[in-house]
């Protein structure tokens, strides 16, 4: 399973979930894993974690087949409702920060945000 229920969040001591990812994708032909912290801020949910893998790519100039380490760090914020319809007023958003509407959905699709990175 890696739908993560914000309920599930919620319930947790300080409201910090803590998530193991290990599996095959498809998208990237390796195993991925992570290693997840997913945190409730009132009306936001934030992500942070790192991801390893071993991907199989092929060099553009040569056209070879190589091995790469995939070792990076993640952290990702989901507003839990619409935010165009709850946040009328403004909010800053640091350099690089990005923010992915739930559009009032109840869970956090690990795979789809890992495959998406």
């Amino acid at each position: 399973m890696n739908k993560i229920l914000i309920e599930d969040i919620e319930k947790e001591p300080n409201k910090i979930l803590f998530y193991e990812f290990n599996e095959f994708m498809e998208e990237f032909g390796a195993d991925i894993s992570a290693d997840l912290e997913l945190k409730s801020l009132g009306e936001f949910v934030e992500v942070k974690g790192s991801v390893q893998g071993k991907l199989k790519l092929i060099c553009d100039r040569c056209l070879n087949e190589f091995d790469y380490d995939l070792d990076i760090e993640i952290e990702e914020t989901f507003a839990k409702h619409a935010l165009q319809d709850e946040y009328s007023q403004e909010f800053e958003l640091q350099r690089g920060q990005f923010i992915t509407d739930l559009n009032g959905e109840k869970e956090i699709d690990i795979y789809d945000l890992l495959k998406d990175m």
